[in-house]
């Protein structure tokens, strides 16, 4: 023996009319909260990366929405993934410049964007070659970049922190928007929550 439970055919249009523009309406909020999580995001890139950040992963950060109640934010560089998880990086064709700290090189200058001449190459024997300025009659070297084959970066966890720092907030305002999308279709469909 069963017991049969049924909607009234009136009602289930009610209820379809009230909700169809739902899965639109989900996307805003998902969004939303992408752009909720922009600022904080942001901040812990600045705050986690080397000493002289120049900004310009940070303000690659966007919220990227599928359509699906599904949003990813996150920093658009090509570089994003490493300074996030850490990993090896390998020269190409050219060795890599790594700025020297002691050499007062200037955030986000690096040998190409220094007059051609003005820096000189000094490789050493056994050791990593040093790029250097050449200054005064007693021609001064001052070192500020050493070559290196490969570099192994550390991770800095930006991603983790920001989610770490935001779970809460986002928990709130799904459930806060979700809500009142809930209580609106209601009100259109003439029921109550």
């Amino acid at each position: 023996m069963v017991i049969s439970a049924e909607i009234a055919e009136a009602d289930l249009r009610l209820l379809e009319d009230a909700f169809k523009d739902l899965p639109r309406q989900l996307d805003f909020i998902v969004e939303d909260a992408g752009r909720l999580i922009e600022g904080p995001m942001r901040r812990e890139i600045m705050t986690r990366l080397n000493k002289k950040p120049t900004g310009r992963m940070a303000r690659s950060v966007r919220t990227q929405t599928f359509g699906s109640g599904t949003a990813l934010v996150g920093p658009t560089v090509p570089y994003a993934g490493i300074q996030n998880f850490g990993g090896i990086i390998t020269a190409g064709s050219k060795l890599l410049a790594v700025p020297l700290s002691f050499g007062r090189v200037p955030k986000g200058k690096w040998p190409r964007d220094w007059p051609e001449g003005q820096l000189k190459l000094i490789p050493r024997k056994g050791k990593d070659s040093i790029l250097a300025t050449v200054s005064g009659k007693k021609k001064k070297l001052e070192p500020k970049y050493v070559l290196k084959e490969r570099v192994k970066i550390k991770g800095v966890g930006y991603l983790e922190a920001t989610e770490k720092a935001m779970t809460k907030e986002i928990e709130d305002f799904f459930a806060e928007r979700i809500e009142a999308l809930l209580l609106e279709a209601a009100d259109r469909s003439g029921g109550s929550t």
